[in-house]
């Protein structure tokens, strides 16, 4: 799974790099930090996963799901970098196409990826059906982490160094939600494009899963 993660990375940031060479302009440099942050939920998702796995303190679980929690949002909000498109009229409107495109493919796989990563840890805790309801809830504030990141230009680590404004600011944009309708259309829209991806991955597995088991079945089943 990483191996191909890793590749779509590739394919992104040759994209990049051709955009730079032909243009002389680095204008999409940017996507270089941005794609960094969206895989960082993976690396504290596996963090958590392996305390969990060894039975770790709850306070030592606690932190690396904290981590991966406000990370998140940082794969998905990859999509977001799509309003930048052609916006220097430097590069051919095809060829932008397909490097926002895929730098959006790609935000949308790692944030699945750290995703199902997160919803085993979960699993662990709240056992498999309790998983999913904390799963749906993870996509919708993700979701909010993506209009608090795009429209409030808050940062992940925003909660560490200034938690009393993002403290302030989301307790503004809860507390009145009626002054706020972008912020609870982009959360709805944006956690639900998460889930539906990091669902649609799911069904593809499991029908994979279950033509291997049918193979299985098929080979057992044949005269020697």
């Amino acid at each position: 799974m990483l191996g191909s993660l890793f590749a779509v990375t590739c394919l992104v940031g040759g994209l990049v790099l051709l955009r730079l060479i032909a243009t002389g302009v680095p204008n999409y440099g940017f996507l270089a930090w941005n794609t960094f942050l969206a895989w960082l939920p993976i690396g504290f998702a596996l963090a958590w996963a392996q305390a969990t796995e060894r039975g770790e303190r709850r306070l030592v679980r606690a932190a690396w799901a904290a981590a991966w929690l406000a990370f998140l949002p940082n794969a998905p909000y990859l999509l977001t970098d799509l309003q930048h498109f052609n916006s220097d009229r430097l590069a051919p409107r095809w060829f932008d196409a397909w490097l926002l495109g895929a730098n959006s493919l790609n935000g949308l796989l790692l944030g699945s990826a750290a995703l199902a990563i997160g919803h085993r840890a979960l699993a662990r805790s709240l056992g498999r059906v309790g998983a999913w309801p904390a799963v749906v809830i993870v996509c919708l504030l993700c979701g909010f982490g993506v209009y608090l990141g795009r429209f409030v230009r808050l940062n992940s680590w925003d909660v560490l160094t200034r938690p009393f404004s993002v403290a302030e600011i989301v307790g503004d944009i809860v507390l009145s939600p009626l002054a706020h309708p972008r912020a609870w259309f982009v959360t709805l829209v944006a956690g639900a494009t998460q889930l539906l991806c990091y669902l649609t991955l799911c069904g593809a597995a499991a029908l994979q899963r279950a033509a291997l088991l049918a193979d299985l079945r098929a080979l057992r089943g044949r005269p020697a």
